[in-house]
C-alpha cells in the first residue's frame, strides 16, 4: 500500500504546474484514491483479461473484420487530418485518440503519403479527466486536466522524469499547455494505469526512445476525443 501511495504521488508531480517545487499532501492522495474509486495507479482490477496466444490460422470472417476496423481507423484519421489545413500539408501526423480506453493503444503516427499508420502504442491522459475513457478536459491552469486540440513537439531535455520534450499548444483548448508544463515523458512500464499523468503525454519507458525518434521537433500532434 505505501509503495502505490508513493507511485501515486510520484507521477501526480508529472504535469500542470510540474516547474513549480512542492510536495504531495495526505490531501492530494486522498483526492486520489476517491477518483480511483478505492483503486490505486498499480490496481489491475479494471483491466481485460490478456488473449491467450493463438497458433492457429484466423478464419476469413476474422480476417474480414479486421480489415473493416482498419479502414474504419484511416476514414477517422483522414477526417482528423482534414479538420485542420495545417495537417494536410504534412507527410506524418501523429493523433491521439481519447475515445479510446487507456487499456487499448491509442497513439498513432499516420503517413499521410502511404494512408498507412506506421507507428502506435499507448499514451496516457490524467484522472482529472476520467479514470478509463476521458471525458473532462480543461485548458485551465492548476486544474490537473487532459486538455484537447493541436500541439507542436518542441525541444527535448532531460527532466524529472529523465528524456522530455516540450509540447506547445496550439489551439483554444491547449493554449496553455507551455505554461501548465504539459510535456512528453515516459512512465513505468508494465499496466497502462502506470500511464496517468496530469495531462502529460506519457509513454512506457520502452517505447520512450522509438516514439521520441519518430516524434521529431515540429511534429504536429492531434488529440481528440
Amino acid at each position: 500500500m505505501v509503495a502505490a501511495l508513493l507511485t501515486c504521488s510520484l507521477f501526480f508531480l508529472s504535469c500542470d504546474g510540474v516547474e513549480q517545487a512542492g510536495t504531495t499532501t495526505v490531501s492530494t492522495i486522498d483526492t486520489l484514491l476517491s477518483i480511483f474509486d478505492g483503486k490505486t495507479a498499480s490496481s489491475t482490477d479494471n483491466l481485460p483479461p490478456k488473449a491467450a496466444t493463438q497458433h492457429f490460422d484466423m478464419p476469413a470472417f476474422q480476417i474480414n473484420s479486421a480489415a473493416a476496423e482498419q479502414s474504419k481507423l484511416l476514414a477517422r484519421l483522414d477526417q482528423v487530418v482534414a479538420s485542420d489545413r495545417r495537417l494536410a500539408k504534412q507527410k506524418k501526423v501523429a493523433i491521439v485518440d481519447y475515445s479510446q480506453p487507456i487499456s487499448e493503444p491509442r497513439f498513432y503516427l499516420y503517413d499521410l503519403e502511404l494512408r498507412e499508420v506506421i507507428y502506435t502504442t499507448h499514451v496516457g491522459h490524467s484522472p482529472y479527466s476520467g479514470y478509463d475513457i476521458p471525458d473532462d478536459f480543461s485548458n485551465v491552469p492548476k486544474t490537473r486536466k487532459t486538455s484537447l486540440g493541436l500541439y507542436k513537439v518542441g525541444r527535448e531535455y532531460r527532466g524529472q522524469f529523465g528524456r522530455s520534450k516540450r509540447l506547445h499548444g496550439l489551439s483554444k483548448t491547449n493554449s496553455n499547455a507551455y505554461r501548465r508544463a504539459i510535456v512528453m515523458h515516459s512512465m513505468p512500464d508494465g499496466h497502462p494505469e502506470n500511464l496517468y499523468s496530469w495531462g502529460c503525454l506519457t509513454f512506457f519507458e520502452q517505447d520512450l526512445s522509438e516514439t521520441f525518434e519518430l516524434l521529431k521537433r515540429g511534429t504536429y500532434i492531434m488529440v481528440i476525443s
